[in-house]
C-alpha cells in the first residue's frame, strides 16, 4: 500500500519525534467559512429553474427548446 510522505521537512510534516495529532476520519473543513463567490455560484445554479415552469406552460416545440436550454 502507498504511504503519504510526512517527514520533518515536508510542508505538512511533523517535527521529529512529535506524535501524530490527526484522527482518522475527521474533516479538514472544521472552522472553514464560506466565501462570497460560493453564494454567487449557487445563484447561478438556481437561475435556470424558471425555465422548467415556462416549459410546462407552453407548447410542445417550445417546451422541447426550453428543456434543452435547461439541460445546457
Amino acid at each position: 500500500m502507498a504511504q503519504r510522505f510526512g517527514g520533518e521537512h515536508s510542508p505538512r510534516g511533523r517535527a521529529a519525534g512529535a506524535p501524530e495529532t490527526r484522527i482518522e476520519g475527521t474533516s479538514d473543513f472544521r472552522g472553514a467559512t464560506r466565501s462570497r463567490a460560493g453564494g454567487r455560484v449557487n445563484l447561478l445554479f438556481l437561475a435556470p429553474f424558471p425555465l422548467v415552469w415556462a416549459a410546462f406552460m407552453s407548447g410542445p416545440v417550445t417546451m422541447a427548446q426550453l428543456l434543452v436550454a435547461l439541460a445546457c
